[in-house]
């Protein structure tokens, strides 16, 4: 069942990073409930595969997706936050590096809030 996840999520993320070029404002409709279903019950992978996404529709989208980006901001960080805190052996180099990557990506994430002045979204949240 995961993998068979993986690969539908993967499918569902290169989908929309393609209509996102081609739909434009007409895509915004449908993100809510692609973006629900991509953020349940995923991993610290699944995470850093969905921000480049997020950062499109941030950058295409910019203030129309702002209050979208409000609801949705906290579920991001809340997951991204949750995978940094699990315990893990630090032998592991791949899930170091995992971890470390996931970092970044939040990182990219704020940056594209910040760079396409969206950062009321940040401000919003109280």
């Amino acid at each position: 069942v995961t993998i068979q996840r993986e690969h539908l999520h993967s499918g569902v993320r290169q989908y929309l990073h393609r209509m996102i070029i081609c739909l434009g404002d007409e895509l915004l409709k449908y993100i809510p409930m692609a973006v629900s279903l991509l953020l349940k019950d995923c991993q610290s992978h699944d995470i850093q595969e969905f921000i480049p996404l997020i950062n499109q529709l941030i950058t295409k989208y910019q203030s129309k997706i702002s209050p979208f980006l409000q609801e949705v901001f906290v579920p991001v960080v809340d997951n991204i936050i949750t995978c940094l805190n699990k315990p893990y052996d630090p032998q592991d180099t791949e899930e170091l590096r995992d971890r470390v990557n996931l970092q970044k990506s939040y990182y990219l994430f704020i940056n594209s809030l910040a760079v396409n002045e969206v950062t009321c979204v940040i401000a919003s949240q109280g």
